[in-house]
């Protein structure tokens, strides 16, 4: 996988380098975390273990009361079961 930053600032150089330092080390961090989250969801789908879905009900239930908030506050038809 290949990622491309770009980063525009007002800083002097040096200090720029270093949050662009700092912005990589910590997207590098993310990324191999997510692979790996992405590995064990996969084993975990094919041993049966979830079910179909976009999120999991127990590891991401922010994520999905932030959605259903969301979905009534603009009025959208509740898409749970999809």
């Amino acid at each position: 996988m290949e990622l491309y930053y770009f980063y525009n600032s007002k800083q002097s150089r040096e200090a720029a380098e270093e949050n662009m330092r700092k912005l990589k080390e910590t997207s590098d961090i993310v990324v191999r975390e997510d692979i790996d989250l992405c590995h064990a969801v996969q084993r975990n789908l094919e041993a049966g273990v979830y079910n179909r879905g976009v999120l999991s009900n127990e590891m991401e239930n922010g994520v999905y009361g932030f959605q259903q908030e969301y979905r009534r506050w603009m009025m959208l038809p509740d898409s749970s079961n999809v």
